[in-house]
C-alpha cells in the first residue's frame, strides 16, 4: 500500500476512494478503543488514572524546553488547560500519534482500504478521546495559521476529504457513543 502524506500522492485515489478510506480510518480508531487492554494482555501497559494530566505536563516540559521567544498565547493556552480538564469517562488503548499519514492505504481509485495503522512508540493506556483530538489537529493541521508547507499533510476538503466533524460522526457511530465537546482534546 501507500502512506498518504502529502497532496500530491492523493491522485492514487479517487475522490470517493479519499473520502471512503478518511471514514475508515475514523472507524480503526474507534475499533481500538473498544478493545479491553485486559482481556488482550495489555492491562499494564500504561497508566490509564492521571493521564490527561501527565499528558498536559509533558507538553509544558517540551514547550518551556523549545522556547526561544515570549508566547503569549501558548502561555495562555497551557493555563487554560489547566483551568478546565475534562474527566476521564473511559480509560483503553491509546494509539498517541494517530493521523492519515501513520496509516497505509490497500487498492487504488475507488477500491482502498486501511490496511495497516504504522507508528506505535507513542501508544499506551489512557483517555481516548485525546486521540481522537490529536487526529483532529492533524487532520486539519494544513488549515492552521503560519504552518503553511511545515507540516505537509494530504489531507485536502477540495479533494474529497471530508471535514473533522464527519469523521467524529463516523467514530461516534462505531464506538456507539455520544461525543462530548472536543475543543479541550483538540
Amino acid at each position: 500500500g501507500i502512506v498518504l502524506a502529502r497532496r500530491s500522492q492523493n491522485s492514487a485515489l479517487t475522490e470517493h476512494g479519499r473520502r471512503a478510506v478518511s471514514l475508515q480510518l475514523a472507524e480503526v480508531l474507534a475499533e481500538l478503543h473498544s478493545i479491553d487492554p485486559a482481556t488482550v494482555g495489555l492491562g499494564d501497559f500504561g497508566r490509564g488514572d492521571g493521564y490527561l494530566d501527565r499528558q498536559r505536563a509533558t507538553w509544558r516540559r517540551q514547550y518551556d524546553a523549545s522556547r526561544s521567544r515570549d508566547l503569549a498565547t501558548l502561555d495562555l493556552l497551557q493555563e487554560e488547560l489547566g483551568l478546565r480538564p475534562p474527566v476521564t469517562a473511559r480509560t483503553t488503548i491509546v494509539h498517541g500519534d494517530f493521523r492519515l499519514d501513520n496509516a497505509i492505504v490497500a487498492g487504488s481509485g475507488d477500491d482502498a482500504r486501511i490496511a495497516a495503522i504504522l507508528d506505535w512508540e507513542m501508544s499506551t493506556i489512557g483517555d481516548p478521546l485525546l486521540d481522537l483530538g490529536m487526529f483532529g489537529l492533524y487532520w486539519d493541521i494544513g488549515a492552521l495559521p503560519g504552518i503553511g508547507g511545515a507540516m505537509p499533510s494530504a489531507v485536502d476538503p477540495g479533494a474529497g476529504y471530508p471535514s473533522f466533524a464527519e469523521l467524529v460522526d463516523a467514530y461516534s457511530a462505531r464506538a456507539g457513543m455520544a461525543m462530548p465537546d472536543p475543543s479541550w482534546y483538540r
